[in-house]
């Protein structure tokens, strides 16, 4: 058993929770993470990002948002994108899998994919595909929980320092 409570966040409570969740991203970019913001950025700036555009997106039913709890505090997040097209509803995206550096360590990250894969299963998804920074504890992470790397893109993303990062490119097929 984890130490921690994982469950959906409906668009309310991603709203009642936006201070929360933004604080999360903020600890996360301010570590180094790149994870599209740049310096600085701020729990306000995290807040109305999951207020304002995330909320949004999970009241659509495009991205389904989970909230990990320690010791009863919102400590990781994680989003798993099912809006896609007529043509790709096989498959989901897996997006901003966050742990606030004093909740790591403890395999948030890895419980929060699992319950990522089982929402993917539940919607009837058989495909994942993510994208993160080459050498980063994502990147050891995936490849730790079995997905498959098809990719590099040199210089794609740009840390929050601005630094030019390459970015590696996974996908994990789910059994039914």
């Amino acid at each position: 058993m984890t130490p921690f409570d994982i469950r959906v966040l409906g668009p309310a409570e991603v709203t009642a929770q936006a201070g929360a969740l933004g604080a999360i991203l903020a600890d996360c970019v301010a570590d180094g993470a790149s994870l599209n913001f740049l310096w600085p950025y701020g729990e306000e700036d995290g807040r109305r990002f999951y207020a304002e555009k995330i909320a949004r997106q999970a009241a659509a039913g495009e991205t389904i948002v989970l909230g990990a709890w320690l010791d009863g505090e919102l400590t990781g997040t994680a989003q798993l994108g099912i809006g896609q097209p007529p043509n790709q509803q096989h498959r989901a995206d897996v997006k901003k899998v966050l742990v606030h550096r004093r909740g790591r360590g403890r395999g948030m990250g890895a419980a929060l994919m699992a319950a990522l894969e089982t929402l993917a299963r539940a919607h009837g998804r058989s495909l994942l595909c993510l994208d993160t920074a080459q050498g980063t504890g994502g990147d050891r992470l995936y490849r730790h929980l079995g997905w498959t790397m098809f990719g590099v893109v040199p210089k794609f993303a740009r840390d929050p320092d601005g630094t030019l990062r390459d970015c590696c490119f996974y996908y994990k097929e789910l059994a039914p």
